[in-house]
């Protein structure tokens, strides 16, 4: 399997980039129409996609361990019965 740190250094940066791009311009629109309208709305919607986020980490916390230690389970070595370490029949 690949080397997944360039990949997701990638997509954080893109999203990172698009949050700062969406900023940015929120802040020129906002001081050219001596309005803060637009930048508290881009504030909002920033904050809101932080709680989404947030929640859907939390889901995933309470869903995925169970159903790790399920499969774990399912898929597992059978173990053999422990077999005695002394010899009976050599005393």
């Amino acid at each position: 399997m690949e080397n997944p740190r360039p990949i997701n250094r990638c997509f954080n940066g893109l999203f990172i980039g698009l949050v700062l791009g969406l900023m940015l311009v929120l802040m020129l629109v906002a001081t050219l129409n001596h309005d803060s309208q637009p930048l508290l709305w881009g504030l909002a919607v920033l904050v809101l996609l932080v709680l989404v986020c947030g929640v859907a980490a939390l889901i995933n916390l309470v869903i995925f361990p169970p159903i790790f230690r399920l499969l774990a389970r399912l898929t597992g070595r059978h173990r053999a019965p422990h077999s005695d370490s002394r010899d009976d029949h050599a005393a």
